[in-house]
């Protein structure tokens, strides 16, 4: 347990340090962080002026964050329709509709991220991250756990992964606390 609770302190100092070190980050990444730190109004304003693909998918996070599990439904439905390979996007729609209890539409939407894999579309390190978050979501803890793994050898700079991944072994396997 100590290893764990060390490694997880290395994690974060990794993350934090990533974050400090550039000064002059975009207002997207700048948003990114805002909404890792639960700052949800700072991630609001830098969003107001922000457009494109990024912004949406951002500012659907922020209404996930709040709850507001209809309003992404409402914002990513048509967008993962129209952009299929937008991946962090169906995570984040997949979470809505699990909240709101639409549990086959939410398998649906997240499986295609598994059957892109099988059929050789994930190209990235975060593809391969988000594709872990989809099999979290839908219980395959040790398919997970391996594709994360995978996305951190393919990207070992790749902190999100690996916070993700702590995650995934403290929410499924840290049974004392």
């Amino acid at each position: 347990m100590r290893a764990l609770a060390r490694s997880l302190c290395t994690l974060v100092a990794l993350l934090a340090a990533s974050t400090l070190a550039s000064a002059e980050a975009r207002p997207l990444d700048d948003a990114r962080r805002a909404l890792w730190r639960w700052d949800l109004p700072r991630a609001e304003r830098l969003l107001k002026a922000a457009s494109g693909d990024q912004s949406l998918v951002l500012r659907a996070r922020l209404m996930l964050q709040r709850s507001d599990f209809k309003g992404v439904d409402a914002l990513l439905t048509p967008f993962v329709k129209a952009s299929p390979q937008a991946y962090e996007a169906r995570v984040i729609l997949g979470e809505a509709l699990y909240a709101l209890g639409q549990d086959t539409r939410a398998f649906s939407t997240l499986d295609t991220i598994a059957t892109d894999y099988g059929e050789g579309r994930l190209t990235t390190a975060e593809d391969l991250m988000w594709l872990a978050d989809a099999l979290a979501q839908t219980d395959y803890f040790k398919n997970a756990n391996e594709v994360y793994q995978e996305a951190v050898q393919a990207d070992p700079h790749l902190h999100d992964a690996k916070v993700r991944w702590a995650e995934l072994f403290i929410d499924k396997y840290n049974y004392r606390d």
